[in-house]
């Protein structure tokens, strides 16, 4: 429903759409999306899952315990279903493209597998991380697959935490052959 009056002559549907959201709604948005990552016209999962790193190697660069990894990578997956879910209501869909947050906590669930103690194959263990991550998130091999069927942002989070650790326990592996 377009506004009337002179203001929203020339607005496109979104933007005034935009302008009756809650400052929830616009919060929410703004983290399910990545802080805009998720617009991204080119594989915005890949440009999510890419911020996912990102996320990851900082926390990683600051020596952060193996417990204050685990609570980060919950409280992106709590913080996600949460954004998510207002996310979905507020675009009207499912499971929205442009709703990264899912992408943004299974790849940091996937290097939270890496060992402090693999600093010599980090870039092939980071690497690998990602690739089998992406994999996972795209093939959803059983149960994967059937997490989607779950509610709102629990839906959309929760195939993409399991891929994340199905990825993990395989770079978990490998980081013993380093």
């Amino acid at each position: 429903m377009r506004p009337c009056g002179k203001d929203s002559v020339n607005l496109p549907a979104a933007q005034v759409q935009n302008r009756s959201r809650s400052l929830a709604d616009k919060i929410a948005i703004a983290i399910a999306t990545g802080f805009g990552a998720g617009y991204s016209p080119l594989a915005p999962g890949t440009v999510g899952s890419l911020l996912g790193v990102a996320i990851w190697l900082t926390a990683w660069s600051l020596s952060l315990h193996i417990l204050l990894m685990a609570s980060i990578a919950v409280a992106l997956s709590w913080l996600g279903i949460w954004a998510s879910s207002r996310a979905a209501s507020a675009f009207n869909q499912k499971d929205p493209s442009q709703v990264v947050a899912d992408e943004i906590a299974g790849q940091f669930i996937a290097l939270a597998f890496i060992p402090a103690s693999a600093r010599e194959c980090l870039l092939m263990l980071v690497m690998a991380g990602f690739l089998l991550f992406r994999v996972f998130d795209v093939i959803k091999p059983y149960p994967i697959y059937k997490l989607e069927a779950l509610r709102a942002g629990a839906g959309i989070m929760a195939d993409d935490i399991l891929a994340g650790v199905y990825a993990g326990l395989l770079v978990l592996v490998l980081s013993f052959f380093c």
